[in-house]
């Protein structure tokens, strides 16, 4: 996973969607853009080291273009599940290593 990786994610109640990683910081941050007719969305992920033994995790996601509003209204709550989804996952995977 690096700079112009291309992945192809499919998820329950979502279009399929290629996204393609257009900012890479490991470890810090990654974000990534799919495209559809009418939309761009793009994901962000960004963790701060806090001190020493803590860290802040940021995950973000907005679309624009003509159709995003119409889009956001059909799958915005899906979307924000998933999200709450993956950061659950991630501060689990954490906890589990100590």
């Amino acid at each position: 996973m690096g700079l112009g990786s291309r992945v192809r994610i499919r998820q329950p109640s979502l279009p399929p969607a290629t996204w393609v990683v257009d900012e890479w910081q490991a470890p810090d941050v990654f974000a990534w853009t799919s495209r559809a007719p009418g939309v761009r969305t793009r994901g962000r992920h960004e963790v701060r080291a806090l001190d020493d033994r803590r860290s802040e995790v940021t995950l973000s996601i907005r679309q624009d273009g003509a159709l995003a509003g119409l889009l956001w209204r059909w799958t915005g709550a899906t979307a924000r599940r998933y999200v709450d989804l993956e950061l659950a996952g991630l501060a689990a995977a954490v906890v589990r290593r100590g």
